[in-house]
């Protein structure tokens, strides 16, 4: 994926992605580097593209958390290859 355009839906990326804004993400970043932690990410979930902040990477596994912490589930670290990409810009 060059550049994708994505619509939030929540508040768990509050207040750094409002619920209902847009931003465009890209697999570009990570062609010349690794994600890295304080990096928001997009991933596939339950049929869903879900955007998080990797908190810490422990044994190329990537600990991810929603900013808003009284709105955000809890995921599974996931591995570098269910990276999608990377918040480049907020909308």
């Amino acid at each position: 994926m060059l550049f994708s355009i994505y619509k939030t839906s929540g508040h768990s990326m509050e207040p750094k992605i409002k619920n209902g804004s847009f931003f465009i993400a890209s697999s570009i970043p990570f062609i010349f580097r690794d994600p890295k932690a304080g990096d928001i990410v997009i991933f596939k979930s339950e049929n869903k593209i879900i955007a998080k902040k990797i908190i810490k990477i422990i044994s190329n596994k990537y600990y991810i958390e929603g900013l808003n912490m009284s709105d955000s589930k809890k995921f599974k670290p996931i591995k570098k290859q269910e990276i999608i990409g990377k918040l480049i810009f907020k909308l």
